[in-house]
């Protein structure tokens, strides 16, 4: 290694750089964020604004299973309906009640078997 003469300046060159790259935008909303907006925007419009709170306080992705059961969960199988006089029906045939009274004596009265009046 060899010294610069005695009174000679030391001069240091950088290399060449290469040209800077334009910083990255900043990233957009995730996928999962971007399904629960979707799906408050079809069936909900009104809950838009609060969307930011709830992610807050529970989570993309909790929210969102939360709103796909709210929302995508199957109806509820519907009970089939009977009649209370189909119901009591079914009572009088099972004999667990006898009717009271005859013919002529109002309304007729359910009681149930064995019970005093």
């Amino acid at each position: 290694i060899t010294s610069p003469p005695a009174g000679a300046a030391h001069s240091f060159t950088l290399p060449p750089s290469a040209p800077s790259a334009p910083p990255p935008p900043p990233p957009g909303p995730s996928a999962t964020r971007q399904q629960i907006d979707a799906m408050y925007r079809q069936y909900n419009p009104a809950k838009l604004i609060e969307v930011d709170g709830l992610v807050g306080r529970f989570g993309e992705e909790q929210l969102l299973a939360m709103i796909k059961d709210k929302y995508l969960a199957p109806p509820a199988p519907a009970k089939p309906q009977v009649s209370m006089r189909a119901a009591g029906a079914a009572v009088m045939a099972a004999g667990a009640v006898q009717q009271v009274g005859g013919p002529g004596a109002g309304a007729p009265t359910m009681m149930a078997a064995g019970a005093v009046q």
